[in-house]
């Protein structure tokens, strides 16, 4: 006769005891009431931004009306305006930086070597 002890062992070595059906059960049966784990990332997400517009040199507020229209002149390939507009000025060193520069380069693009000459005597520190 069997005894119940080997019986138990038995039903216990085969997973189909009280405790191997604890067992199966979680092992097949998922906890859904757990809430899923949070995800996280090494690094925040990238920000878009708008591309900046390039700021012209031309576009900004220029310290003479003088100044402002030497420059359109010279856009325009006027140099010989430029050189008429700027030049008492520059001979008279009364003349601004950017207006001494707007002069040498027009006087440059006509092939004046006097103009440029003349400009960088009264204004050394210009190239």
């Amino acid at each position: 006769m069997i005894s119940s002890r080997a019986i138990v062992n038995v039903m216990v070595l085969l997973g189909l005891g009280p405790f191997g059906a604890c067992r199966r059960d979680r092992r097949t049966e998922p906890d859904l009431t757990a809430p899923p784990p949070p995800l996280v990332s090494a690094t925040a997400p990238p920000v878009w931004a708008p591309p900046e517009a390039p700021v012209e040199p031309s576009a900004a507020p220029s310290s003479s009306p003088d100044l402002a229209k030497a420059r359109s002149l010279a856009e325009a390939g006027e140099h010989k305006k430029v050189r008429a507009l700027l030049d008492k000025k520059v001979r008279a060193g009364k003349a601004t930086r950017e207006e001494v520069m707007v002069l040498i380069e027009s006087c440059t693009a006509l092939s004046d070597k006097a103009c440029v000459k003349a400009a960088k005597e009264r204004y050394p520190d210009e190239p």
